[in-house]
Order: structure tokens, then C-alpha cells, then sequence
């Protein structure tokens, strides 16, 4: 059986290193607080931000409010968001809708569902496990480490290059292994 944490919104920032990614930071309500980062792009993390800064005149095309709008025609309510696996470095993520006396669920791409959750009010929810593989590491003085597999492979070969350029050749070759581990599960 599969046991699901609630998680909130901590914040979501620009990255140090590479500059043109976004994080979503998830905390988990109650237990022990782990905290999940999501890598986003740009655009994602402004789907994210969207609920919160267009008051109400979001682009009636972004993903959510189109599924926002069908849940509302079939008089369906939303009754969560789910990350429910983690695979190539995605956070695979579903959103249930409750309709009559059945539930039903979306796959959706993390930031569409994040950004559902949002306007509907609704809870996220992550697996356990997933918090337990995946969630930040403090490490001090304000610094945190991420799980490899919580970043996308570009991301992932910048680090590497950033790693040799620095001649870190531990991290460097950490990094070569897990790019070569999901270039070989992409065959």
C-alpha cells in the first residue's frame, strides 16, 4: 500500500547554478518536514507563479485552467494532486477529480497540476518514498545538496562541465555515471 504525505508550496526561486532553471521547493506538513525541489524552466515556474499574480485574468490555454474549466462543466470537483514516481529525472504527477460517486485521475505535467492545486485550493500530495530518496539534504551554512535524479540530464551535463572546469573530479565523475545511467535507459 502506498502512503502519501501532504506537502505545501514553500516558495519557488531562481537557481544559482544553471541560471536559467527555477525551483520549486514542496515541505512536507507534519513528520519531519523534508523539503522535495522541483527543477523547473522558465516557463514552468511561471505557470506556477500564474495563480498567484494574474488575479483571476490567467490565458484561458494554460493547461490547468483548461482542466479547471472541464471539471467545472461535468460538475466535477478536484480533490488532489499527486507525485506519485519519479522516472528519468521527471516527478510523475496525476490530479483526481471527483465526479458524481466515481473518482477519476489526470496524468499532468507537475507544474500544471501544482498550478490546479493552487486555484482550486486543494491539497498535494507526494509518495513517501519519493520524500525519503528525494528531498533536500542540509548541509549547512545555508547550503543544501539535490538527489541527481530530481534534475533534468541538460542540467545534470552543465554540473559536469562545471565539475571539470573546477577540477572536481569525484563530483565529476558521479556526474558521468548518472548521465550515462539515463542515457542507457533512454535506448
Amino acid at each position: 500500500m502506498d502512503f502519501f504525505r501532504q506537502v505545501k508550496i514553500e516558495g519557488v526561486g531562481k537557481t544559482a547554478f544553471p541560471d536559467d532553471k527555477y525551483v520549486l521547493l514542496l515541505r512536507e506538513i507534519g513528520g519531519e518536514a523534508r523539503k522535495l525541489p522541483v527543477m523547473l524552466n522558465e516557463k514552468e515556474a511561471n505557470l506556477v507563479m500564474l495563480p498567484y499574480t494574474s488575479k483571476g485574468h490567467a490565458p484561458e490555454l494554460a493547461m490547468h485552467y483548461v482542466v479547471k474549466n472541464l471539471i467545472w462543466k461535468i460538475d466535477g470537483k478536484f480533490s488532489r494532486a499527486e507525485v506519485f514516481r519519479v522516472e528519468k529525472g521527471e516527478f510523475l504527477t496525476r490530479v483526481f477529480v471527483k465526479h458524481a460517486n466515481d473518482e477519476v485521475y489526470l496524468h499532468m505535467h507537475i507544474s500544471n497540476a501544482i498550478a490546479l492545486a493552487i486555484i482550486e485550493n486543494g491539497p498535494i500530495y507526494v509518495l513517501d518514498a519519493i520524500l525519503n530518496s528525494e528531498h533536500m539534504h542540509d548541509l549547512g551554512n545555508g547550503q543544501y545538496s539535490l538527489p541527481a535524479s530530481s534534475v533534468g540530464l541538460d542540467m545534470l551535463e552543465e554540473a559536469l562541465k562545471d565539475a571539470i572546469k573546477k577540477e572536481k573530479y569525484e563530483l565529476a565523475s558521479q556526474l558521468r555515471d548518472e548521465i550515462r545511467k539515463r542515457k542507457e535507459t533512454n535506448k
